[in-house]
């Protein structure tokens, strides 16, 4: 089960989101594994990064495994996700399949170096 919970006004589509992290559980094969998605403001994003990985700056995303419960949980900022996409000069739609499909590979174990090429993939399908 996928289950979104957005915390901020910025209008997102649920639907997409899940439709992204369906996609990349299945070609995992991690489908029968919870996972949920929180949105919330660059304001909370910046007191969980410091909280957790010691760093006192917004982030994007934020990646919380939760064995026990299934996958874990992603947090992310719309907020943040917009500046990157600004930054990137992508669309924010495909910004926020990026922050997904990233942080459901961190969720598995996988790191930057690791990640790239299957990142790429993914992303690929939904431009």
């Amino acid at each position: 089960m996928i289950e979104v919970n957005n915390l901020t006004k910025t209008v997102i589509s649920e639907t997409h989101l899940k439709r992204v992290a369906l996609y990349v559980l299945e070609r995992e094969g991690k489908k029968d594994k919870g996972l949920s998605i929180a949105l919330v403001s660059s304001k909370r994003s910046q007191e969980l990064n410091k909280i957790y990985r010691g760093k006192d700056e917004e982030a994007n995303v934020l990646s919380f495994a939760q064995e026990e419960f299934g996958l874990g949980e992603l947090v992310i900022s719309p907020v943040v996700v917009r500046k990157d996409a600004k930054k990137y000069d992508i669309l924010f739609t495909s910004a926020m399949t990026w922050m997904v499909i990233h942080g459901i590979l961190h969720l598995l174990g996988y790191t930057h170096k690791t990640m790239e090429k299957k990142e790429e993939i993914y992303r690929a399908h939904f431009q």
